[in-house]
């Protein structure tokens, strides 16, 4: 294929290089990402620290425009924010909209919005 370079599957490694080294792992850059995301999301329109699933991917693809869930490892966003409960927490609201926000033990990567640096 012509993606293939000795054997490799260049978008394959890409994904995996970008997406934490294996299907469906994020790496630290990924979690800070998404708490970035979610972090701007509820400054916008939060209700008690929860945000819709909906309102996260555009403050992602405003911090990264070449943002794909798939490269990742996951067919959804819902797949990514679960796949670290640590760091995140969801729930179902009636009828059926997924709601989540950050995990309050998640300080080590307690970042800003707008810069991405370690608020202190």
């Amino acid at each position: 294929a012509a993606s293939e370079v000795d054997g490799w599957d260049i978008n394959k490694a890409m994904a995996r290089i970008e997406g934490g080294g294996s299907a469906g792992q994020l790496t630290t850059d990924g979690i800070g990402l998404l708490t970035r995301a979610v972090k701007q999301a509820t400054a916008e329109c939060g209700h008690d620290g929860w945000v819709d699933l909906g309102s996260i991917k555009p403050q992602l693809m405003r911090f990264k425009p070449d943002f794909d869930v798939c490269s990742y490892g996951f067919q959804n966003m819902r797949g990514l924010v679960q796949s670290e409960p640590r760091h995140f927490e969801c729930k179902v609201v009636p009828p059926g909209n997924y709601w989540i926000r950050l995990v309050s033990c998640s300080s080590i990567l307690d970042l800003d919005p707008i810069s991405g640096a370690t608020a202190k």
